[in-house]
């Protein structure tokens, strides 16, 4: 049984206090995001006021999120042909970026879109995942099946070259292109390359030494309206240039790829096209997820378990440290919430596992580095959040959510008293501590546990299943299986009633009457 929870209703109320503190401390709801310029994606900040924005009635976090969302997806940062985020905004309206593309970036940036779309089921939030978690494919994936670091920001020397364009060149793109799917031409059509203009800011003079960086200046309603014809047809057409514009954009000379993979970043890759399979529900994606895992576990870890911190061309680099061990099992465990299958959870026990044996700090929490590193006069030990997230923060999140599964009271013991040690700081600090202050969340929520026993492919298990998945559920864990083989306490114990698949709902391994019919389980989840 895992041991009893932080002070709940205290600690909960405080947490929300400071994230509170982040919707209202230097936000900029004109322009959306925080502080700057320049000005950084902060997906962490933004998924944590999500998670808030499920449970707290006012609206003011929810709208904090969502105009931090929008405005990147509008504006240059986002790559509005190919799809993916650039590194961050030179400018306070997020129009021109600095052109370098990270994958811990566009890893986190989908993640977020995805509990966006989960949350509020605006199609604009899924089109985001979508694009950015194709490009991630398209343009960062290795033969390996790992994904690379990094696409740099210029071009033969030309900070943006393959991505800004002129107003002839969209022009000799899009003139006289006819849109071949949906709805086609109607009155007043004013033609692709005029429509695409009107929504992506193409202007002769351009916006940046001037060429134009693309950014999204009106909605398909606003379009249509202008035209005189249907929201329909404006993003059927627009869909159609984009991809015409892509296709052209291909044949001018691409920045130069750092092929090295990044265990902690595939990690981060791994979760969010793993979380993205049962929401999005294309194949494609479990996949490249499948094959992320099957790549890391079989070229990023050695024979002894151990990892590395990086891959290329054949060889490995580098002692993996504590983001590499915790970005990793936290992809592992999303593919087994996503997939069931108890392969990919035994890995990502196995490195937290590695993680209390090699990093543990004997006054709580986790050094970055392993015992047998090499030895500094301080052993480093960062708290604060950056561009990935610390170490430390990831490994308390994803040991809680393990402890929910498996009933290892030890792993929820570790990540409540490394939770203490940064809490009162995180507090203080809140835009710098966010993914703390998302496992404090977790830690002192009432988290819901569902148990399903029943054949994974049979139809009446899948329909239970859904009913679990249905919205973003940042405070429910999900196992599936057969309770005489599986290693997760939450299901020992488990029986299908009468032969039929069966849910169990249950907070800290107590559980209510067993359920079959999907009407029930959704009135037991209320």
């Amino acid at each position: 049984m895992v041991s009893s929870r932080l002070a709940g209703d205290r600690r909960r109320t405080v947490h929300l206090h400071g994230t509170l503190r982040i919707a209202q401390t230097c936000q900029d709801f004109e322009h959306g995001g925080w502080a700057g310029p320049p000005r950084f994606p902060q997906p962490a900040v933004v998924d944590l006021l999500l998670r808030h924005a499920r449970v707290v009635p006012d609206d003011r976090v929810l709208r904090t999120a969502i105009r931090a969302l929008d405005v990147m997806a509008d504006g240059g940062i986002h790559d509005q042909v190919g799809g993916g985020f650039h590194r961050y905004a030179t400018d306070t309206d997020w129009l021109v970026p600095h052109f370098e593309k990270m994958l811990y970036d566009n890893a986190q940036l989908a993640r977020v879109y995805l509990h966006a779309y989960q949350l509020t089921g605006e199609r604009r939030f899924r089109d985001v995942v979508e694009t950015t978690l194709d490009f991630m494919v398209r343009e960062m994936r290795t033969r390996d099946g790992l994904f690379a670091a990094s696409q740099d920001a210029d071009t033969d020397g030309v900070e943006g070259g393959t991505y800004v364009w002129t107003r002839d060149e969209v022009a000799a793109v899009l003139d006289g292109a006819v849109a071949n799917a949906g709805p086609g031409p109607q009155a007043g059509d004013p033609g692709l390359a005029a429509l695409f203009a009107s929504a992506y800011g193409v202007t002769a003079a351009g916006n940046w030494e001037g060429r134009t960086i693309l950014s999204r200046l009106m909605g398909d309603e606003q379009i249509a309206a202008m035209y005189e014809l249907t929201p329909q047809a404006v993003a059927s057409q627009l869909e159609v240039a984009r991809r015409l514009l892509l296709e052209r954009r291909g044949g001018r000379p691409q920045p130069a790829l750092d092929d090295k993979a990044v265990t902690a970043w595939n990690g981060l890759a791994l979760a969010a096209f793993a979380e993205a399979i049962p929401v999005l529900g294309r194949q494609a994606d479990l996949a490249v997820a499948e094959g992320i895992a099957e790549a890391a576990l079989g070229l990023l870890r050695g024979p002894d378990g151990r990892l590395a911190r990086s891959f290329r061309s054949g060889r490995t680099a580098g002692r993996g440290g504590l983001d590499d061990y915790a970005c990793l099992a936290d992809g592992l465990l999303s593919l087994y919430e996503a997939t069931f299958d108890e392969r990919w959870l035994v890995a990502a026990c196995e490195l937290v596992d590695s993680v209390e044996r090699q990093f543990a700090d004997a006054a709580g929490g986790w050094f970055d580095t392993a015992t047998d590193a090499e030895q500094l006069i301080v052993r480093p030990k960062e708290a604060q959040d950056g561009a990935t997230p610390a170490g430390g923060a990831t490994a308390a999140a994803i040991i809680l959510r393990l402890a929910e599964l498996t009933g290892e009271g030890r792993l929820r013991d570790a990540a409540e008293r490394a939770i203490g040690q940064i809490e009162r700081l995180a507090l203080r600090y809140p835009r710098a501590f966010p993914v703390w202050l998302g496992a404090l969340d977790f830690a002192s929520a009432r988290v819901t546990q569902v148990a399903i026993v029943g054949d994974p492919g049979a139809a009446a298990t899948r329909a239970l299943v859904e009913v679990v998945r249905r919205g973003f559920q940042p405070y429910r864990v999900l196992a599936l299986g057969d309770p005489k083989s599986s290693m997760l306490d939450l299901l020992h114990g488990r029986f299908a009633m009468s032969g039929r698949a069966t849910a169990f709902v249950c907070r800290d391994f107590a559980c209510r009457r067993p359920v079959t019919e999907p009407e029930e389980l959704a009135a037991e989840l209320a």
